[in-house]
């Protein structure tokens, strides 16, 4: 197989993985807004993993956007949070 179908092939996978691992954490967000914690912890661990692919594979792109969704998620752990978290409602509500 010549070396532009193996790149052109590595293309696409990466452009699907994306795709997918874009709907994942568009599921996740929905379901954090619900109220389901195992969500956000899922979530939490899906940042850390990929932190420490990108910090092992050395890319400094990816670390940046781990560290901001970090902090996205990290707001889903403070305490005004944490009682919305543990009322578990069924639907969409304000925290207020």
């Amino acid at each position: 197989m010549p070396p532009e179908s193996v790149l052109a092939v590595a293309r696409v996978a990466d452009a699907a993985l994306a795709v997918v691992t874009f709907g994942l954490y568009l599921f996740l967000a929905t379901l954090v807004r619900e109220g389901r914690n195992w969500a956000r912890v899922c979530c939490c661990l899906l940042i850390t993993a990929s932190l420490f692919l990108g910090i092992r594979d050395n890319l400094a792109q990816h670390v940046g956007a781990a560290l901001l969704a970090g902090a996205g998620v990290g707001l889903l752990f403070l305490p005004r949070a944490a009682r919305y978290f543990a009322r578990r409602r069924s639907g969409p509500q304000p925290l207020g």
